[in-house]
C-alpha cells in the first residue's frame, strides 16, 4: 500500500510557497519537515545505518545517482535550516522559492512522479545556484567519504555551502608523521568522519585526529579496557561483552574509595564506621555475593581513607585548589561528539583545568609506572577538555590518583602524548567500524578467524600472557568451537540483531522521528520539542539533600509557562523513572549537551509546573549548580546500554549452559510434561484448577495466554504462586517487562500477605512498594551474615526481567524452583535468555518457567524494520525463529504441546457488545463474559460508536500530529459522558469513568486544552495518553481518537498489524485501544481516510454511527 504519494508532498510545497502571510521561519520549518519526512521514508528499508538527514540524503544520491546540482541544492537548504537562527529573514525569504524547487525536484526523483504543471509554474524554472562558499571552524569538520583511494580519501563537508571535494592524505610522510592508513580498511563511501584540529592547504586536509562515525559515542572506559599490559587490541571490546561481571573485593574497595574521595575533598570529616555503613547499605548484595576477607578489606579501606584525608588537606587544597570552598565536581559526565566519546570524570575543578582519575589498586610495580590503560583513560578525558572545550594543554593538569599509596606514588601527573592518543583513537575507530560491520554481516567470520594470539602483542608481558591471560581467552573462545551448528546459528543471528538495535539507539531509526541519542545534536530544538524529548528554560527552584550521603541528591526545577500566542505544545515525553541528563546552556543559543558537563539523573516527579530529578551521583558542593547571567537548564533523555550487556551475556550462556536446557530453547526437544504430581491447593474455580494442574505438570516451560480482562495476573499468576509456595522448599521469581506491571504484582502480593523482596531502582518503584526493595531491607542490617540470611530466607523475589537477570547471579547459593514472567509477549528472545540460561556448576538456576502474555496485544519495542530483522537461516526457521522481532512467547505459542499451554477466554472487563469486534477479529470469537453485573446491564446508548470527523485545514507550519477538529469533538463527547455519569452515580470519577487514547503527544495537548475550556474543567484530570501507555489500564468509557489527517500517517497506525495463524488480520495497537473499555467504546476519526485500511473499514462498518 502506497501511504505517501507524491501529491502529498507537492500539495504541501504549494501551500508553503503561497502562504506569504505567514512568518518565514514557520514556512521554512514546514519545508524542512517535509524534507526530513521524504528522506526518512525513502531510506526506511536501506541496509545501512544513518545518523541524521544528511547521511540519508548522501546515501540516496550515491544509490540513485541524481544530479550533483540537485544534491548540493538540497543539502544547501538542509544546512541553512539547521542554522536558521543565524540567517537573516531576508536571506530565508529570498532563498525559500529555490529551496522549494530543490525539494520538488527531489520528490520527482524519489517518487518517479513529475512536478504538476500548476506547481512548476509557481516555482523558479531552474535550481538556484549554491550559496556562496561559507566557512567552518577549523577546530572540527564533519565530512563524508566519497571515495577510498590507495593512500587517501576523497571527502566532502556535510555542513558547508560548498561543492568542493577535498583530498584527505593518510600516510605518515604526507601528514607530518601521523599515520592514518589503518582507516583504509575501516571506512567506505558514505562513512562520516570528524576531522579534528584541521589544517587546510588548498583542497588538501590535514587533521590532528580523525574520528570514524562520531555520532556513535564510545565510552572512555571501553577504549581503555583494550589497552593492556599484554598489548593494545580492540578485539578485547568484543570479548568483554561475553565476560560476566562478578563483584569482587577489588571492585567493592574501588567504589568505597570513590565515596571517600568525595567526603575528604569536601572536608566532611566522616568517621570510618559511618562511611562503611553508608556504603554497605547501597552495596549489601554485592558484599553478600562475593568472598571478602573482612580484616584485609577494612585495613585497606582505612588506609585509603587516611591517604585521601592527607591529600585533601595538602596537595588538593593548596596546590590544585580542589576543595569544597573553591568548588569541585564529583563524577561529571561529558558527551563529546567531536571525538566520538562519552565519559565520566572522577573529580574535576568546575572550570575543567584540573582533572583527577582515581584508582584504588596498585601501580605497575614491576615497571614502577602507572598502568597504560589508566594513563590513556585520563588522556582521553584531557583530550575532551582540550579539543571540544578549547582549553590549551598548558592550562590543563591531569592526575592519576592511586589512593592505596601514602607517599609520592599516590599522585601521577600525566602529560599529553600525541602518538599514544592517536593510538587510543585508532582503538575507538576500530570498535565503531567493527560494530557497524557486525550489524551488516554478523560476527561469525570474525570469531572463526580469531585466535588467542590475536589479542597479544609479541614481547609484551609474556609471563602474564602465558600463565594467566591466554588460558582465560582460550576458555572464553572454546564454546564457539564446540557448540553445534544450530546453537551457533542462533547465537550469530541474534547477536547481529542486538548490534543493529544498539547502532540504531545511537544513530536513530526511520521508524521513529528524532530517535537515537545522536538526535541530541542532529535534530533542532523544534524537532525535539515536537516529539517531547527536551525540556528547556528550566529554572532551579531548590535542592534537596540526601541525609545518607550528605550531598545534593534531588533538584526541583520550574517548568516554563506557555506562550499564549504559540501553537499548543506537545507535552514532554518524560515519566517518573526515566533516565535523563541535566545541563546548563546559554539562552541566546540552542541547548546543546555537548557544550558543558552534564548531570545524569532520574525523573522522580513530573508535575504541572515543576519537574523533580534525582541525581545518580550526589553533589556535595551545591555551587556546581550556579548559573551565570543568561543561562538556563535543559533536560533530555539519557542513553545507557547496561541492559544490552546482559543480553549479550545471555546469548553466550546459551552456548555454555546446560545442554538439556539449550535443547528445548532451540526446539531440539519439546518442553517436558509430567502429570503425576497432585495439587496442594484448591483454586477458586474449575478453570483455575485446570490451569494450575497443567502448569505444575510442565517440567520446562508453560504458557498462559491471557486476553484483556481475563485476570491473568490477579487470578492466574497468584493461583500458580500459591500452589508453588505450598511446597516447603520452593523459591519463586516473579517478573515482568515493565515496572508498572511489577507494581501491580507487588500490590497482589501485599493483598495476599505474601512476603517478598523487590529488586531494582527506587525511582522505578511505586512509593507504596519501596519498603519491599532489597536495598531498603538491607539498609537496616549491619552484619554481612544478616544480609546473606535475608537473601536465603526470602522465598519470593520480584522485579523487571532486566533487574532479575542481574540479581539472580548475585544471590549466591540461591536456587529457584519456578519463574513466572508476566508481559512475556513483549519480551524478545535475548531479553529472556539471561534468566532461562542462568546456571551455576552446570545446573540451571531456575528449574521451570511460566510465561504469561498475549501476542495479539502490544509487541516488543524494536527499532529496525522487518526487512532487517527477518531470519533467513534454514535451521532457525525450522525451529520457528523467522523474525528477530517476534517474542520468545510468540515462537513457542505455535509449537508447544497443548498440555503446556492454557488459554483464558472468560473476561470480566468488557460488556459483550464492546468485546464483540475484538473477540471476532482478534480472538477467533472465543472471548466470553464471566459475566459480572456491568456485563449484563443495559443502557439506551450505543455501546460502540464511530464519529466521523473531517479535519480542519491544517494551519501552515502546524504539526499534522495534532487534529483540532477531533480534539473539539472528543471534548464534546467527554462532557456528555461526564454528565451521564454524574446523573447516574451522583459523581464523576475522572480516573475510573473516562479515559482518552490518541496516538500523538501533540494531540494529547490539544485534547487537554479543549477539556480545560469545556463546561467541566475538572475533565482535565481524565487520563489522556497513547495506547502504549494505556496497556494494562481500563475505564468505564474509552474515547479513541485516530487523529490522522494525512494518508502518510496511516503507516504509523498500521505498524503492528500481522496475519495470525488462522489467517486473520490482527492489529495489536487497535486491539489494546478497543479492549480498555468496560461499558462504552467511542471512536473518532476521518472515515474516508481510515477506510483506505481494510481493517479500519471493517471496524467502522461494525460501529453504530455517532451523532
Amino acid at each position: 500500500m502506497e501511504f505517501t504519494p507524491a501529491d502529498y508532498y507537492y500539495n504541501d510545497i504549494r501551500r508553503c510557497l503561497q502562504a506569504e502571510a505567514y512568518d518565514i521561519r514557520r514556512r521554512c520549518g514546514m519545508a524542512y519537515r517535509l524534507f526530513v519526512e521524504l528522506v526518512n521514508e525513502t531510506t526506511a528499508d536501506a541496509p545501512a545505518s544513518f545518523s541524521g538527514a544528511f547521511s540519508r540524503l548522501h546515501y540516496l544520491h550515491a544509490q540513485l545517482g541524481f544530479s550533483s546540482a540537485l544534491y548540493h541544492a538540497a543539502n544547501d537548504f538542509r544546512v541553512r535550516w539547521r542554522r536558521a537562527d543565524e540567517a537573516s529573514l531576508d536571506e530565508l525569504t529570498t532563498r525559500l522559492p529555490g529551496d522549494l524547487r530543490a525539494l520538488a525536484d527531489l520528490v520527482a526523483c524519489l517518487k518517479q512522479a513529475p512536478i504538476p504543471a500548476e506547481l512548476a509554474a509557481l516555482l523558479p524554472e531552474h535550481l538556484t545556484s549554491a550559496t556562496p562558499k561559507g566557512t567552518l571552524s577549523e577546530k572540527c569538520w564533519r565530512v563524508v567519504v566519497n571515495q577510498v583511494l590507495t593512500h587517501a580519501l576523497l571527502v566532502s563537508p556535510t555542513d558547508l555551502y560548498d561543492d568542493t571535494e577535498y583530498r584527505l592524505p593518510l600516510t605518515s610522510d604526507a601528514t607530518g608523521g601521523r599515520d592514518f592508513t589503518y582507516l583504509l580498511t575501516l571506512v567506505e563511501p558514505n562513512t562520516q568522519l570528524n576531522l579534528v584540529a584541521l589544517r587546510r592547504e588548498n583542497d588538501h586536509l590535514f587533521p590532528e585526529l580523525i574520528i570514524v562515525e562520531p555520532d556513535y559515542l564510545v565510552s572512555v572506559t571501553a577504549v581503555a579496557q583494550c589497552i593492556r599490559p599484554t598489548g593494545t587490541r580492540s578485539a578485547w571490546h568484543v570479548l568483554k561483552k561475553f565476560d560476566p561481571f562478578v563483584a569482587s573485593e577489588a571492585t567493592l574497595l574501588g567504589n568505597l574509595s570513590g565515596q571517600m574521595l568525595d567526603e575528604e575533598v569536601h572536608e566532611l570529616h566522616a568517621d570510618y564506621v559511618d562511611t562503611v555503613r553508608r556504603f554497605f547499605a547501597d552495596h549489601a548484595l554485592d558484599f553478600a555475593s562475593c568472598p571478602v576477607d573482612r580484616q584485609s578489606f577494612h585495613q585497606n579501606a582505612q588506609a585509603q581513607q587516611r591517604n585521601l584525608r592527607r591529600l585533601s588537606q595538602t596537595t588538593f587544597k593548596h596546590q590544585l585548589h580542589l576543595s569544597g570552598e573553591e568548588g569541585v565536581c564529583i563524577e561529571p559526565s561529558f558527551f563529546c561528539e567531536m571525538l566520538g566519546l562519552q565519559g565520566r570524570i572522577d573529580l574535576m575543578k568546575p572550570d575543567g583545568t584540573v582533572v583527577v582519575e582515581q584508582k584504588s589498586g596498585k601501580i605497575d610495580e614491576f615497571n614502577r609506572t602507572a598502568y597504560p590503560e589508566h594513563e590513556i583513560q585520563l588522556m582521553l578525558y584531557m583530550a575532551m577538555r582540550h579539543y571540544a572545550f578549547q582549553q590549551p594543554y598548558s592550562h590543563l593538569q591531569g592526575y592519576l590518583l592511586y589512593s592505596k599509596y601514602p607517599d609520592e606514588k599516590s599522585m601521577w601527573p600525566i602529560p599529553n602524548a600525541p602518538d599514544r592518543l592517536r593510538e587510543a583513537f585508532r582503538i575507538r575507530n576500530e570498535i565503531v567500524a567493527r560494530e557497524m560491520e557486525f550489524a551488516r554481516t554478523g560476527m561469525r567470520h570474525f570469531i572463526e578467524q580469531l585466535s588467542p594470539e590475536d589479542l597479544h602483542q609479541p614481547g609484551k608481558a609474556e609471563p602474564l600472557w602465558n600463565s594467566h591471560i591466554r588460558p582465560q581467552v582460550e576458555l572464553l573462545l572454546a564454546p564457539f568451537h564446540t557448540a553445534d551448528a544450530t546453537a551457533l546459528a542462533y547465537f550469530y543471528r541474534f547477536h547481529r540483531f542486538l548490534v543493529r538495535e544498539n547502532l540504531l539507539s545511537h544513530f536513530g531509526s526511520s521508524e521513529k522521528e528524532a530517535s537515537g541519542f545522536a538526535a541530541a545534536w542532529q535534530c533542532t530544538t523544534a524537532e525535539k520539542r515536537e516529539v517531547g524529548s527536551i525540556l528547556t528554560d528550566l529554572r532551579l527552584l531548590s535542592t534537596e539533600a540526601d541525609k545518607e550521603n550528605h550531598g545534593v541528591k534531588h533538584l526541583h526545577l520550574a517548568l516554563p509557562t506557555a506562550d499564549e500566542n504559540e501553537e499548543v505544545a506537545a507535552p514532554p515525553n518524560f515519566r517518573a523513572g526515566d533516565i535523563v541528563v541535566l545541563y546548563r546552556y546559554e539562552t541566546a543559543h540552542e541547548p546543546d549537551l555537548r557544550r558543558d558537563m552534564v548531570f545524569r539523573a532520574t525523573v522522580s516527579q513530573l508535575l504541572e509546573d515543576e519537574i523533580v530529578v534525582t541525581l545518580r551521583e550526589a553533589q556535595t558542593d551545591p555551587k556546581v549548580f550556579s548559573l551565570r547571567e543568561g543561562q538556563s537548564w535543559a533536560i533530555e533523555p539519557d542513553f545507557m546500554d547496561a541492559g544490552t550487556q546482559s543480553f549479550y551475556r545471555g546469548l553466550y550462556d546459551l552456548l555454555t549452559g546446560p545442554a538439556d536446557r539449550r535443547a528445548w530453547v532451540l526446539g531440539q526437544r519439546q518442553p517436558a510434561f509430567d502429570a503425576s504430581a497432585d495439587l496442594l491447593t484448591l483454586p477458586e474455580n474449575e478453570e483455575l484448577t485446570e490451569l494450575v494442574r497443567k502448569a505444575k505438570a510442565a517440567r520446562d516451560l508453560f504458557l498462559l495466554v491471557g486476553p484483556p480482562g481475563t485476570g491473568k495476573t490477579s487470578k492466574g499468576l497468584m493461583s500458580l504462586l500459591r500452589e508453588e509456595l505450598s511446597e516447603p522448599t520452593a523459591q519463586v521469581l516473579l517478573g515482568a517487562f515493565t515496572n508498572r506491571a511489577v507494581d501491580e504484582i507487588c500490590g497482589k502480593l501485599v493483598e495476599a500477605h505474601i512476603e517478598f523482596v523487590r529488586v531494582g531502582n527506587e525511582m522505578n518503584c511505586a512509593p507504596a512498594y519501596r519498603p519491599y526493595l532489597l536495598d531498603a531491607q538491607t539498609r537496616a542490617l549491619k552484619q554481612l551474615d544478616e544480609v546473606k540470611q535475608l537473601v536465603q530466607n526470602v522465598r519470593v523475589v520480584v522485579g523487571t526481567t532486566l533487574s532479575l537477570s542481574s540479581a539472580v547471579t548475585k544471590m549466591t547459593g540461591k536456587h529457584f524452583s519456578l519463574a513466572i514472567i508476566d508481559e512475556a509477549s513483549q519480551l524478545l528472545e535475548p531479553h529472556l535468555l539471561p534468566l532461562i540460561m542462568a546456571h551455576t556448576d552446570g545446573r540451571p538456576l531456575i528449574d521451570r518457567f511460566v510465561l504469561i502474555g498475549d501476542h495479539r496485544q502490544l509487541p516488543a519495542v524494536v527499532q529496525q524494520p522487518a526487512s532487517e530483522s527477518l531470519v533467513s537461516e534454514p535451521a532457525l526457521r525450522a525451529m520457528g525463529v523467522t523474525d528477530c522481532r517476534r517474542s520468545f512467547f510468540e515462537r513457542f505459542i505455535e509449537r508447544i504441546p497443548a498440555d503446556c499451554r492454557h488459554d483464558f477466554t472468560r473476561q470480566g472487563r468488557m460488556h459483550p457488545e464492546v468485546a464483540d469486534f475484538p473477540s471476532r477479529q482478534f480472538y477467533e470469537g472465543k472471548l466470553c463474559p464471566i459475566p459480572l453485573a456491568h456485563q449484563e446491564a443495559t443502557i439506551a446508548l450505543p455501546r460502540v460508536a464511530f464519529y466521523d470527523c473531517a479535519p480542519d485545514a491544517l494551519e501552515l507550519g502546524h504539526s499534522p500530529k495534532g487534529n483540532p477538529a477531533e480534539a473539539r469533538l472528543i471534548a464534546r463527547l467527554s462532557v456528555e459522558e461526564y454528565e451521564r455519569f454524574a446523573a447516574q452515580n451522583g459523581r464523576f470519577d475522572p480516573r475510573k469513568d473516562l479515559g482518552i487514547i490518541v496516538p500523538y503527544r501533540r494531540q494529547i495537548a490539544l485534547v487537554r486544552n479543549a477539556l480545560l475550556q469545556s463546561a467541566h474543567p475538572e475533565l482535565a484530570d481524565v487520563t489522556i495518553d497513547t495506547v502504549e501507555r494505556f496497556q494494562g489500564s481500563e475505564c468505564n468509557t474509552i474515547i479513541y481518537g485516530f487523529t490522522v489527517s494525512r494518508a502518510s500517517q496511516l503507516a504509523f497506525l498500521c505498524g503492528t498489524q500481522f496475519e495470525d495463524e488462522c489467517g486473520q488480520w490482527v492489529d495489536r495497537k487497535l486491539n489494546v485501544a478497543l479492549t480498555r473499555a468496560r461499558e462504552r467504546m467511542l471512536i473518532v476519526g476521518h472515515r474516508p481516510l481510515l477506510e483506505r485500511v481494510p481493517l479500519f473499514g471493517e471496524l467502522i462498518e461494525f460501529c453504530e454511527p455517532g451523532q
